[in-house]
């Protein structure tokens, strides 16, 4: 996850606000202390690679 955001440029808040969940989640997700959701994790594939694509 942190290796996605960096790749988007994307903060935790910036995250925590596209997949409707608040700051203290992502930072859970962030430390392992909370599995990201797998919705999210397609998400985040996602915007990585249509980043990729220069979409």
């Amino acid at each position: 996850m942190k290796a996605a955001l960096k790749s988007l440029g994307w903060s935790q808040k910036d995250l925590a606000a596209r997949v409707y969940v608040h700051e203290n989640t992502v930072s859970l997700w962030s430390k392992g202390q909370r599995s990201v959701p797998g919705p999210v994790r397609a998400y985040l594939d996602l915007a990585v690679a249509v980043k990729a694509l220069g979409v």
